[in-house]
């Protein structure tokens, strides 16, 4: 579920490459990350690239918060809710968050990131370019 109420699944991403990041709104490394995902949600639009935000907050107490922040933080990228299942499904119980993923056009996981730090922005977009440039 998406914050805007649509309902997505990763399936409907099949011949793109998925950036999946999962956040939430108190965690700061989170707030580090999310001017670089906008920036790459921009800079690799065209090249069937899409950045998706699920944060682990809850989705009936949490809303109208998780709105606001995206709101302020002006993000450009689909913020969803990633539920209890798909979170240590996705982590495989590492509960640390930043966690991002980019998935290649082939649904699988090119590249795993754990935590945040600027410098693994040029691995990310190394990561994205290759899955980019794969047929």
């Amino acid at each position: 579920n998406l914050l805007d109420g649509q309902k997505t699944k990763l399936a409907d991403y099949s011949g793109k490459v998925l950036i999946v990041d999962l956040w939430a709104t108190w965690c700061g490394p989170c707030k580090q990350e999310i001017p670089h995902l906008i920036e790459i949600a921009k800079e690799y639009k065209d090249k069937g690239v899409e950045v998706i935000g699920l944060t682990n907050e809850n989705p009936e107490t949490d809303a109208e918060w998780v709105k606001q922040f995206s709101e302020a933080f002006n993000i450009n990228y689909p913020i969803g809710w990633a539920d209890d299942e798909m979170q240590s499904g996705l982590t495989r119980g590492r509960a640390v968050i930043p966690q991002t993923f980019i998935i290649g056009r082939d649904g699988k996981v090119v590249k795993h990131f754990v935590g945040f730090n600027p410098r693994l922005i040029p691995q990310m977009k190394a990561a994205i370019e290759e899955a980019a440039s794969a047929e």
